[in-house]
């Protein structure tokens, strides 16, 4: 397979010539292209960044049900995962790595930081209903949609209004290309999401949900947030306590990883088309 570093690219961007009576169609063909281009970049599976985000960390404990502590079980997890990738040549980075507290922002700058290809964070779930159980996984909501079907917190509910009003000033010509090359980026962010949450949901049986999780809706790469338990339910906060299924949970999103990626690679990361976006 052809491989394009982002030197490459940007060298044929940089060096291609356009006639100036033909300014406008440049402006609107260079950055279609580098989105396009940019879906093929990095495809062997050892060139993949993937980074881990354990949610919550120090004065943020995330849910409590006795024992059971969201932020430390979601670390462990997030250990044994990021040990099992880096055996098999993946390159892993932690938004943290201690139990401390890092905003949401900042886990959002690692991602860009590193040039990540996929962001995965873990979470745990609760309920007042200690009869609600399972797995979970959220992928990014349109920004346009109102049936969200997940309460968000504050702080994410707050990020994500004060993101789409600062986009709502108006826009010259060259901005509107811009937003709309944006916006089929989003669209590209959003089906690989999809397709690597329904691949994660084949090894933890779970439900695919949509919802404006900051750290979803401000990374630039296919992402997820898995919910990997209710610790209010007591049969599943009992065994998230356990390390045996909290490394079975890490081996489990470890091969779903490994075929997301290896599938991609085969695929030239194409899309499917069909694939249905959960409402």
């Amino acid at each position: 397979m052809i491989s394009f570093s982002r030197f490459r690219l940007n060298s044929i961007l940089i060096n291609s010539k356009v006639p100036s009576k033909n300014r406008f169609p440049q402006i609107i063909i260079r950055p279609l292209f580098l989105l396009l281009m940019s879906v093929f970049l990095k495809t062997s599976v050892n060139a993949y960044t993937i980074i881990i985000d354990p949610g919550h960390g120090g004065n943020d404990k995330g849910a409590v049900y006795g024992p059971a502590q969201e932020s430390h079980i979601v670390f462990d997890i997030s250990k044994a995962l990021k040990k099992l990738l880096e055996e098999n040549h993946y390159t892993v980075t932690m938004t943290r790595q201690k139990d401390q507290f890092v905003s949401l922002q900042k886990r959002v700058e690692v991602s860009q930081n590193q040039s990540a290809d996929l962001f995965v964070s873990l979470h745990a779930n609760a309920s007042e209903d200690k009869r609600a159980r399972g797995i979970e996984f959220f992928l990014q909501a349109p920004q346009n949609s109102n049936s969200f079907v997940h309460k968000v917190s504050k702080t994410d509910s707050m990020l994500f209004n004060n993101s789409i009003e600062n986009e709502q000033a108006s826009l010259s010509k060259k901005e509107d290309i811009k937003k709309i090359v944006s916006e089929l980026a989003q669209n590209i962010k959003i089906k690989r999401s999809l397709l690597l949450s329904s691949q994660l949901k084949k090894e933890l049986p779970g439900v695919i949900k949509q919802a404006p999780f900051y750290v979803l809706t401000k990374t630039e790469v296919p992402s997820v947030l898995i919910e990997v338990g209710f610790l209010s339910h007591p049969k599943e906060n009992k065994k998230l306590l356990t390390k045996t299924y909290q490394s079975e949970v890490a081996q489990k999103i470890f091969s779903s990883l490994q075929r997301f990626s290896a599938k991609s690679e085969f695929q030239g990361n194409s899309l499917d088309e069909k694939a249905e976006i959960p409402r």
